[in-house]
């Protein structure tokens, strides 16, 4: 019974080695693949982000140089405002060519210097990194042919909302794709612990001398090879123990008690030889034997 228990216990163990192992696989390709699409879409996000702030201060540069001959400084606050109320944008400034901040919807820089000139060069736009009331943001930069510097920060906490987005939508997808491998994973486990069981049993009958138990596995893998393989050596114990048996009854009605006591006794060295051989001897042999080695034991005492 413990014994029974114990081979149970290993069966399921064995199917669980063959679930893990392809459920880890699985998870593995799936978490190498979520990774690898998040940063994708992360990099190419980033990149079409900084290239809006990137046009938007052009636009916003060459639509000052209009406003400066038709329009007044209410109209140029109105338009750098109504700009700013993007929500990524944190803000957006006008600076002098002397460094001078001449507009901005932060209201409490204005008429504060820039301290690095260089950003202020003309007719050119570059993006440049930024740290505000400690926040890590970009800044697009855009100068115009008068002079002027058009400023745009922005923050790129959209860009970790989407990579969220991206990740979750990633997991959804993949939830049910290892739910079907999970579930092919206990097939294919169960059809070789079947086996195995099929092959086990085989062996148990084949030990208690029971030589017409038919191993009936008809896969054509490696399982079905080897049960075939184990059939052919039932077959062939089977056929050398007929012909023992054809023997013994041969020598018994020809020779009588005699021949069957010499046959005897030399199976009898053969047994303890190799214990193994008394589980194929036919069942009224083996009794013989056990007699005999048990009447040999008490002479000697």
């Amino acid at each position: 019974m413990v014994n029974q228990r114990m081979g149970a216990m290993l069966k399921l163990r064995f199917r669980e080695k063959i679930t893990l192992s392809i459920l880890l696989t699985a998870l593995l390709i799936c978490i190498f693949y979520t990774s690898l699409n998040v940063i994708r879409e992360q990099s190419a996000m980033k990149e079409r982000i900084i290239q809006e702030k990137v046009e938007l201060s052009s636009f916003l540069s060459t639509t000052f140089e209009v406003a400066e001959a038709k329009a007044g400084i209410a109209y140029k606050y109105k338009l750098i405002e109504s700009l700013g109320e993007n929500e990524d944008i944190v803000y957006i400034r006008i600076v002098k060519p002397d460094g001078e901040i001449y507009l901005s919807t932060i209201r409490t820089e204005l008429g504060k210097f820039i301290q690095d000139p260089a950003l202020m060069q003309a007719n050119r736009s570059i993006v440049v990194d930024e740290v505000y009331e400690g926040e890590d943001m970009k800044v697009a930069i855009s100068s115009s042919d008068l002079g002027y510097s058009f400023w745009i920060g922005f923050s790129l906490k959209e860009l970790k909302r989407a990579s969220y987005q991206t990740l979750l939508l990633n997991v959804l997808v993949f939830l049910p794709v290892l739910g079907f491998i999970v579930f092919v994973s206990l097939l294919i486990s169960r059809s070789v612990t079947i086996h195995i069981k099929k092959l086990t049993e085989a062996a148990k009958n084949i030990h208690q001398g029971n030589l017409d138990f038919e191993i009936k596995i008809k896969s054509e893998d490696e399982i079905g090879e080897l049960a075939r393989t184990f059939d052919d050596m039932r077959l062939g114990l089977k056929d050398r123990n007929d012909l023992l048996n054809s023997l013994l009854k041969t020598f018994k009605g020809k020779f009588g008690n005699l021949a069957t006591i010499l046959v005897r006794k030399n199976v009898q060295e053969l047994v303890e030889k190799n214990p193994r051989i008394k589980g194929i001897l036919p069942k009224s042999l083996g009794i013989s034997v056990e007699k005999a080695k048990t009447f040999q034991t008490m002479h000697k005492k």
